[in-house]
């Protein structure tokens, strides 16, 4: 063999060395690769591991540049790195045993036609090497393997007994990608690298892992894994990751914060958000120093993002304090609902930066401490109520009218009291004697009695009665609730029943006393024999319909119903009915039911068993 004639197979500036071998050992005569090594005397495992003496004899022998050779071989660096092209690649990164092709550049390398020599034509170039570069960005086709695998590191052997089907395009798979980062790993590689300005501190193919990653979470979501995806899917993923990190660390954060606040399920931890990435940047293969500016990003992000408590590690830098809340955080940490806190924020005019949900939305912990803290030591409506002895209709009264007050919440969240609160609102009871002391004592109205009594409102009552308008009031018992309250009845009638709302009663109320239903009151009332008009209840603030004072007097003056009779007279309607019915008193209305009916007082006034107690009862 060293008698032969080395074939003149060119060494191109794209070409892997390995694949130069390949083809000059095929040239040669020799079986492959290691077969020409051991006719040169050099040992595999050198030129495999790229060691300088051994492939610049090579190169000599070849006749071939040895520094260009040495520039295009897998130079075996510090660790796991290996120089290729100029570039710096992870050995795990790089395919260096198989070799993959673009059909479209093995036809135009090989020709139009098969003849002896067409194999020795095509090679491998140096970027197919790199696990990432899967589209031709000249012929937009995938990047294929061999249909069965060669022999290891032997390009002419692998693929030389496949070029019928290269030629017909069997193995031809177009890809719809625009080859963008393809395309910048071949400038790079052939020293015209453009500026990517950020994403320049990313060796070659830890960009192309980040864009794949990246792109697969913001095209198909961060629930898609790597393994979930075609390689179309990849292609299209990797274009898109590609052009979001070559505009730069400002569109990378965009891209971060649209995986941050996409629908879906809350979450408290950031692992779910931003797909594979986040475990991969914090345990995996990307826990490797190139990617360390992703990860600083990344972290960054989600410190300015999440609502973490102290403690927690967040991509290897463990949180020292809180920074922010949420209201499910918030809500757990001070034990309350989520929507109080959210009704509590927003009635401190404060609201979160972030397109989230509300109940995902985040706060300066410090906002959360000054508004939902301050409720920590204060107490709910319903425990208020049972120290202040009130009920929740009253407390709202109270409110409104002035005479209570709370410390937190407003017009979106619940009242909730403090211990000054709720004293200050008592310590106003303490000048009011207990009743049993007073010598003049008699049961006293309550509160509320006084209220219904005289369809007043009991911020009214309260009021005359801090203002000394009822300067009998007392307490029931040692204790300063709001119902231990007592009025002296005579008070109450002189400050309230002159002011009763214009010689006003209820429906309800006369009906009872004249012995009538509320339906047939309405009967006469349309009548004549009553006057009603509609009001607004100054306590419930409910609708209610009032009869005036002076006409059902006078009707109780003029006219008796069956069942006012029957209690005067002490016994049952249908005995009054027969009454009637012997004495032959015509009625004077029936209800539109028959089962009521009035008479005239004179009518009856001459009947024995009919003539008992007259007036309203």
């Amino acid at each position: 063999m060293q008698s032969k004639k080395i074939s003149p197979v060119k060494f191109h500036n794209d070409e892997l060395f390995i694949s130069f071998l390949s083809r000059s050992a095929r040239n040669w005569g020799a079986s492959g690769v290691f077969d020409l090594l051991i006719d040169l005397s050099l040992a595999k495992s050198g030129t495999l591991r790229g060691e300088g003496a051994d492939i610049r004899k090579i190169a000599r022998v070849l006749g071939v540049d040895p520094d260009l050779a040495m520039h295009q071989t897998f130079q075996r660096d510090h660790g796991n790195d290996v120089r290729l092209g100029g570039q710096i690649f992870q050995k795990q990164r790089l395919l260096r045993g198989q070799f993959r092709i673009c059909p479209g550049c093995f036809r135009e390398d090989i020709g139009s036609e098969l003849t002896a020599d067409a194999a020795l034509n095509a090679y491998a170039r140096m970027a197919w090497s790199i696990i990432s570069f899967r589209v031709c960005p000249k012929h937009r086709l995938f990047l294929v393997h061999p249909p069965e695998p060669g022999s290891p590191h032997e390009f002419s052997q692998s693929w030389e007994s496949w070029m019928p089907e290269i030629l017909d395009g069997d193995l031809d798979q177009a890809s719809q990608s625009g080859a963008s980062y393809e395309h910048h790993v071949l400038r790079a590689m052939a020293g015209d690298q453009p500026p990517l300005g950020w994403a320049d501190a990313f060796p070659l193919d830890a960009l192309g892992a980040l864009c794949e990653l990246m792109g697969v979470a913001k095209v198909f979501g961060p629930s898609r894994q790597l393994f979930d995806c075609s390689p179309e899917d990849i292609a299209l993923a990797m274009e898109e990751g590609f052009r979001v990190f070559s505009e730069g660390r400002d569109a990378v954060i965009a891209l971060l914060m649209d995986l941050r606040t996409r629908p879906g399920e809350p979450q408290l931890r950031p692992q779910g958000r931003y797909g594979p990435v986040h475990e991969w940047l914090k345990r995996g293969a990307g826990s490797a120093p190139e990617f360390e500016p992703m990860k600083t990003l990344l972290r960054e992000h989600i410190l300015e993002s999440w609502p973490l408590e102290a403690g927690t590690d967040v991509l290897g830098h463990r949180l020292e304090k809180r920074r922010f809340h949420s209201a499910l955080s918030a809500a757990h940490d001070y034990g309350i609902r989520p929507q109080h806190v959210i009704n509590l924020m927003r009635d401190a005019g404060i609201s979160g930066a972030l397109n989230l949900p509300e109940v995902e939305q985040i706060y300066a912990a410090a906002d959360v401490q000054s508004v939902v803290g301050a409720i920590s030591g204060a107490i709910s409506m319903s425990k208020a109520q049972q120290f202040l002895g009130v009920t929740r209709t009253q407390m709202h009264t109270l409110i409104s009218a002035g005479y209570l007050t709370h410390s937190v919440g407003g017009d979106h969240a619940r009242p909730r009291f403090s211990e000054e609160d709720i004293t200050q609102f008592l310590e106003r009871h303490t000048g009011f004697p207990v009743a049993k002391e007073m010598p003049w004592h008699q049961k006293g109205y309550d509160i509320a009695s006084t209220a219904r009594k005289y369809g007043v409102s009991v911020a009214v009552i309260y009021a005359a009665v801090l203002s000394g308008d009822l300067s009998k009031t007392t307490r029931a018992s040692n204790y300063l609730q709001f119902s231990e309250i007592r009025l002296n009845r005579e008070e109450a009638d002189r400050v309230f029943g002159r002011e009763y709302p214009k010689g006003l009663q209820t429906i309800s109320k006369v009906s009872k006393e004249i012995g009538v239903g509320v339906a047939f009151l309405r009967e006469l009332a349309d009548k004549g024999y009553l006057e009603l008009r509609d009001d607004q209840d100054e306590r419930t603030h409910q609708s209610k319909t009032v009869v005036r004072s002076d006409s059902a007097r006078a009707f109780c003056e003029t006219y008796v119903s069956r069942r006012l009779l029957a209690r005067r007279n002490g016994v049952q309607v249908r005995e009054i009915q027969k009454r009637i019915d012997a004495a032959g008193i015509s009625i004077l209305e029936h209800s539109s039911d028959g089962t009521e009916w009035i008479v005239e007082q004179e009518s009856i006034s001459h009947v024995e068993g009919l003539n008992g107690r007259q007036g309203m009862a």
